[in-house]
């Protein structure tokens, strides 16, 4: 998840120069720092800061709670998808091979602003299923990582923010998939 938020209080939104979470620097995105947080991130406290127009550095701590994880079982009627096969179980491991190499990528200038887009317009209700914990027919189980909105078929899916598509491919697990490169090691996918 991404927390976003304004320089502390005491430096004005316009000097923000950089962000710093740990030990990584970054260039701050219209004078707003975000701290992108991977779900597995450990509970805790962690560092980070901002760094003014004078180069001064202004410490903070981003607060990680645990938090329950809900529990979803889904019923599939393809069982393709339950007892994968082996050429399948292939398919699916270069796919994410491949969306992998996307993190890995050098970080460029931003070629976004906060806030960031809506995904559709007008933007339904989520699923609200971020994290979940997923069961397929008592089988499978794994943790969803993407925010589901359930947006009609023959409806506008939009980018998040300006960037490069750099892939745009039928994947086994994530059906019709669009990677999107923004830019400062933001990824975008629908």
């Amino acid at each position: 998840f991404v927390i976003v938020g304004p320089a502390p209080e005491d430096v004005g939104r316009d000097a923000t120069q950089a962000c710093v979470l740990g030990a990584k620097k970054y260039p701050a995105v219209d004078a707003v720092c975000y701290y992108p947080f991977d779900v597995e991130a450990a509970p805790g406290r962690h560092a980070i800061a901002v760094i003014d127009q004078d180069g001064k550095r202004h410490n903070a701590t981003a607060i990680v709670e645990k938090v329950e994880r809900p529990k979803v079982d889904i019923n599939l009627t393809d069982d393709a998808y339950i007892n994968v096969s082996h050429e399948n179980q292939k398919r699916a491991a270069l796919e994410r091979e491949a969306v992998l190499k996307l993190f890995a990528l050098t970080i460029e200038e931003p070629q976004f602003s906060l806030p960031l887009g809506a995904p559709a317009s007008p933007l339904p209700k989520n699923e609200d299923d971020f994290g979940s914990l997923r069961t397929f027919n008592g089988k499978v189980e794994s943790q969803h990582t993407g925010r589901d909105y359930p947006v009609n078929e023959g409806n506008s899916v939009r980018a998040i923010a300006a960037g490069t598509v750099v892939i745009a491919d039928e994947h086994f697990l994530t059906g019709n998939s669009v990677y999107i490169d923004h830019g400062d090691g933001m990824v975008s996918a629908s």
